[in-house]
């Protein structure tokens, strides 16, 4: 299991120990709305929004490399280390995860492309792979890579969802924004929400933070989300930048992971990503083809439609017996 986040992880008030000049700068550079601590989604989305754009315009075309460790999972197969390579370019999203070990040893990849997603897969040492899936859907097969993997989306997503998304969700509530800093003491900002909804009579709460860093292209820092008592199981993640491109900051490490319990907190289903490249730019279109992994082209079947045809029959078959059973009743008057 990976070591506890010390306090040096953890943002800090500013206010406390930063000095009037941050105290007064900052609320300036970020809107009147953030000085006051109130903030609707829209001022939010109007500050951060136009960077969260270069951000995924940036870290959707790029290759980016890392090596990855599991820890604190419940069987011990998957406490693991994986390499993993990400490319993108012009809206194409590539996967390539390679286990050593484990329940199933090889490099899985997946590929989504505005025309053609699939999955394909090479037991170790083999360059020959086999292709697994043609069916997946783009916009599908783009959350599914991001599930399986954070970093896909890091700088700018939570979980499967851009943040631009997730803000504006119908049951989600932002509840204040304020001021912050890392153990640097660069400035944050930390974005509080919460969310309420019911399905089938049952009500779902979920309460937590995000902050950005604001003069760094607001990047994602930090995010904590879960239920409202702090002792209660909460999923987390800590990003870690080393340089700029651009403007962009440049990911370097980032961790994901469950906790619950009172301090200190434990920590399960650790995942730690630790980037080893990153090379902006596109990625040529042809690492997003089935020849790129020594494979035939394919058609991608297209989504079948017997569903529709089978709705289609029964309403056939409905209007046909209530035409049927009118004209048995007219007969019979």
């Amino acid at each position: 299991m990976h070591q506890e986040l010390g306090d040096p992880c953890t943002p800090r008030r500013v206010l406390p120990r930063a000095g009037g000049l941050i105290a007064v700068a900052l609320p300036l550079a970020l809107g009147p709305s953030f000085a006051a601590g109130a903030v609707s989604k829209e001022e939010f989305l109007a500050q951060y929004e136009p960077d969260a754009a270069r951000l995924q315009e940036f870290y959707g075309n790029v290759r980016l490399s890392a090596r990855v460790a599991n820890s604190g999972w419940p069987q011990e197969a998957h406490n693991i280390q994986q390499e993993i390579v990400l490319r993108g370019g012009r809206g194409s999203l590539r996967l390539d995860r390679t286990t050593s070990q484990g329940e199933r040893p090889g490099t899985a990849a997946w590929v989504a492309t505005p025309t053609r997603s699939f999955a394909a897969f090479a037991r170790p040492g083999q360059s020959s792979y086999s292709l697994e899936d043609l069916s997946g859907q783009y916009a599908g097969a783009v959350a599914g890579m991001r599930l399986r993997c954070p970093l896909t989306a890091a700088p700018y997503g939570i979980l499967e969802d851009r943040i631009t998304d997730f803000i504006r969700f119908e049951d989600l509530t932002v509840t204040r924004l304020e001021r912050t800093t890392d153990e640097q003491g660069a400035a944050l900002a930390k974005l509080h929400y919460e969310r309420h909804s019911e399905d089938d009579g049952q009500r779902y709460e979920q309460y937590g933070w995000l902050s950005f860093y604001p003069d760094r292209c607001w990047a994602l820092r930090e995010y904590s989300f879960g239920a409202k008592d702090p002792n209660k199981t909460r999923i987390r993640a800590l990003l870690d930048y080393a340089g700029d491109q651009e403007g962009v900051p440049l990911l370097k490490r980032a961790e994901y992971w469950y906790e619950s319990g009172p301090p200190p907190r434990k920590r399960s289903l650790v995942q730690t990503f630790e980037v080893t490249e990153l090379v902006p730019g596109p990625v040529p279109e042809k690492e997003f083809t089935l020849a790129a992994f020594g494979l035939p082209e394919v058609e991608q079947a297209a989504p079948s439609k017997l569903p529709y045809v089978i709705v289609f029959l029964g309403l056939l078959a409905l209007v046909a017996g209530i035409m049927l059973r009118r004209r048995v009743l007219a007969r019979r008057a």
